[in-house]
């Protein structure tokens, strides 16, 4: 019986110590999970918040290339139809009563020519009317200061006037005068038209 009774304490040891061995098992494994699911979690919430990052990048670059892009066909539009404006202006400077042209170019010549003579080169269907001006101008004028029509170098096209003097040469066509307006004026055209 002594022999059953150690063998019996032994195995109610064994049992005890497998038990505390097994227990201990559980919570290092119990452990080792919870310290794999928080390494888990962290890994996702890190691999989430740079895919969000990343699909955030992403619409903002696209955003910003849209607008951009938006951006220059407002910009070429707006370019488009002033262009138009002063198309039209240029067609109405052209279309006026031969009266009211010449108002405006003998205006524009006075400026340019101020006491100064010189040749004024124009388009030949312009002669009329800028004979007419040029008779009231040279009127007062010495033969040295007036200015004179030159017939050898006409415009190609019609509107405006090029004076030569021996010191300067001023361009005062349409083509060029519209052209600096509307350098000048299209950002205060656009704004009062596209606002």
């Amino acid at each position: 019986m002594g022999f059953d009774k150690i063998r019996g304490v032994i195995l109610d040891e064994a049992k005890a110590e497998a038990a505390h061995i097994i227990e201990g098992a559980k919570r290092s494994a119990e452990q080792h999970v919870r310290e794999a699911c928080a390494r888990i979690d962290e890994e996702m919430e890190r691999t989430y918040r740079t895919r969000v990052q990343a699909i955030d990048d992403e619409f903002n670059r696209s955003q910003i290339q849209f607008k951009g892009n938006a951006g220059k066909q407002v910009l070429a539009r707006r370019g488009e139809i002033l262009h138009k404006v002063f198309a039209m202006a240029r067609g109405e400077l052209l279309t006026m009563p031969s009266g009211e042209y010449g108002a405006i170019m003998g205006r524009l010549l006075e400026r340019a020519a101020g006491k100064s003579g010189g040749r004024l080169r124009i388009h030949p269907e312009d002669t009329e009317v800028f004979a007419a001006i040029l008779a009231g101008m040279n009127e007062p004028r010495d033969a040295a200061d007036q200015v004179v029509l030159d017939g050898e170098h006409p415009l190609t096209e019609r509107g405006g006037f090029v004076l030569v003097t021996a010191e300067f040469e001023i361009d005062q066509t349409l083509d060029t005068l519209l052209r600096d307006l509307e350098q000048e004026m299209t950002p205060v055209i656009a704004g009062e038209l596209f606002a």
